[in-house]
């Protein structure tokens, strides 16, 4: 006989084996299942703000003129810095509104300068199911009066702040003004 015994698995290990891969296979699936799944329920809404939020972020912070309410909507025109389309370009003009469909749109159309030729404005659809859609400003205080929220804004500078309200979401939105770190709040 040799003195080395041959080493082999017993058929605990191996069931003990097979018992933790099944263990971990099942986690891995239910894991899976809700990340394939998730979109088409219960998450999409969160989604939905998040990218919302994620877009005004990027715009409202670059405004370049004193925004303007007219029928419900906000008027404002912004640095849109690199796009595809070269009508879309760095300075464009914005509308904040809510269409026929109950859906919050973004509505981009290009600067005066870059009015050659034809050109059709873009729709950005950022919330869908809004029932009312607010917009009011905060004018920074000063030792004459307190700072204070407005339905409009009738100076020449920008304002402070912009917040945006609507039944999905209300959050406040900075608007950066002549370099100013950004400050955020949301209610």
């Amino acid at each position: 006989m040799s003195r080395w015994k041959k080493r082999a698995f017993t058929l605990i290990e191996l069931l003990v084996s097979l018992s933790l891969s099944a263990i971990l296979i099942g986690f891995l699936m239910h894991i899976f299942f809700h990340a394939t799944h998730a979109p088409s329920g219960r998450l999409w809404p969160l989604m939905e703000k998040y990218a919302c939020r994620q877009r005004l972020n990027q715009v409202l912070p670059e405004i370049l003129t004193p925004p303007q309410i007219i029928d419900g909507a906000l008027l404002f025109t912004f640095n849109n810095g690199v796009d595809d389309d070269p009508h879309f370009c760095g300075e464009v003009g914005g509308r904040l509104s809510l269409d026929g469909e109950k859906r919050l749109i973004l509505t981009l159309f290009p600067a005066a300068s870059h009015w050659q030729g034809e050109f059709s404005p873009r729709l950005e659809i950022l919330l869908s199911q809004i029932s009312t859609l607010d917009f009011s400003f905060y004018e920074i205080p000063t030792r004459a009066q307190p700072g204070a929220w407005k339905g409009t804004w009738e100076q020449e500078d920008l304002p402070a702040l912009v917040k945006i309200q609507c039944t999905a979401f209300a959050t406040t939105y900075p608007i950066l003004a002549s370099g100013k770190p950004p400050r955020y709040y949301i209610s």
